[in-house]
């Protein structure tokens, strides 16, 4: 998500312009199904302030399984309540990908992005769908564990 301003506002901008305190929720589901499939999901919203909540939902394939991954995820911003968090808009992003190992610590992904955008001259919504090849580096950390 970008800021629909021309002149482009860092986050550290943001964070000294702020001067009131202010309370919300947040919270945060994590699971591991057999350390095959782990499921992520966080919520997040300030009290008192229409159109703060936040969502984010992933689903990740393990690496275990031969030299494929998989991964699902859905985020979406400005959710006013749980029948808004899962409606698809102009707020939300989904993309589902697959990832092959080509080396131990390298990954090729290639994964399926849908978002919406208003078209200008209809003021529908419109599905913008788009296929996006994805390097990554992906090296496990392992602090003092098995």
């Amino acid at each position: 998500f970008q800021p629909t301003s021309p002149i482009p506002i860092r986050k550290t901008d943001q964070l000294v312009a702020r001067t009131t305190s202010e309370q919300g929720i947040y919270g945060e589901l994590l699971g591991d199904f057999l350390n095959f499939i782990r499921i992520l999901g966080t919520y997040e919203r300030i009290d008192g302030q229409a159109n703060s909540g936040r969502l984010h939902a992933a689903a990740l394939l393990s690496r275990s399984v031969a030299r494929f991954s998989a991964r699902a995820i859905y985020d979406k911003a400005g959710v006013q309540d749980l029948a808004d968090a899962f409606t698809l808009n102009d707020r939300s992003i989904a993309r589902a990908g697959l990832g092959y190992q080509i080396h131990p610590f390298i990954y090729l992904f290639m994964d399926y992005i849908w978002t919406f955008e208003r078209n200008a001259a209809t003021g529908q919504l419109e599905s913008q769908r788009r296929v996006e090849p994805q390097l990554s580096f992906v090296m496990p950390l392992n602090f003092g564990g098995k």
